[in-house]
């Protein structure tokens, strides 16, 4: 084997075994942990109170190393909001308040999902909860909008790339065009402001991609 190579694969090694050590010293996932997680995906209510009245954290993460090789950082708060516990996510908040903005993103949309008025208004005015699509075209119907609004919704919210929701709907939903119009149609009614420019300068005019769509937005530029 020529020096050169040799070289190659010695630091391609080296590189492995820094990320094997990394990973390893990460801290693992405790078994009181793992079974409040039962807990969770069962929905034991009782249980999941007793730990967080103990003082534990929700967001706190550690390493599931029954995963997989490497392992999978998980938390209390990422567990309820992938099995969609939403009885669960309302007691948490009781205890917990410096939840970032993608988790309480997806505590909105279960509870849309669920309908919940209430809570919809609860973490849209004492959680100053926020939508990001990333990919959920679940928001995007008439009747969650219209909870939304309900809830005093600040339709023209900007995320930190300075997009309001209807330039992040233009830009990423991959609904249908009849659907998408009707979506556009309805947020322009509530009052989304059509000439809000993102970081990079741009419109929902100016990002809108269906032809159609950008036809439409031609006359609120």
């Amino acid at each position: 084997m020529k020096l050169k190579h040799l070289k190659t694969l010695l630091s391609r090694s080296s590189q492995f075994l820094l990320v094997l050590f990394l990973f390893s010293c990460k801290d693992s996932c405790d078994e009181k942990f793992l079974k409040i997680i039962d807990h969770v995906r069962n929905n034991n209510y009782d249980e999941v109170k007793k730990y967080m009245e103990s003082g534990k954290s929700a967001t706190e993460s550690c390493y599931d190393y029954k995963g997989g090789k490497f392992g999978s950082s998980t938390s209390l708060i990422n567990k309820c909001i992938q099995f969609e516990k939403l009885d669960l996510l309302k007691l948490i908040l009781n205890y917990e308040n410096n939840l970032d903005n993608y988790s309480k993103s997806e505590i909105l949309r279960i509870a849309l999902n669920e309908k919940d008025k209430v809570f919809v208004y609860k973490l849209v005015n004492k959680y100053n909860a926020h939508i990001y699509i990333n990919g959920h075209n679940e928001f995007l119907k008439i009747e969650k909008l219209k909870i939304l609004k309900e809830a005093n919704y600040n339709f023209n919210y900007t995320d930190p790339f300075g997009n309001t929701l209807l330039i992040d709907i233009i830009q990423h939903s991959k609904l249908e065009e009849k659907k998408l119009l009707k979506i556009v149609k309805y947020l322009i009614e509530v009052g989304v402001k059509t000439n809000i420019k993102n970081n990079n300068g741009k419109t929902a005019y100016d990002v809108a991609v269906n032809k159609n769509v950008k036809e439409f937005l031609k006359d609120y530029r």
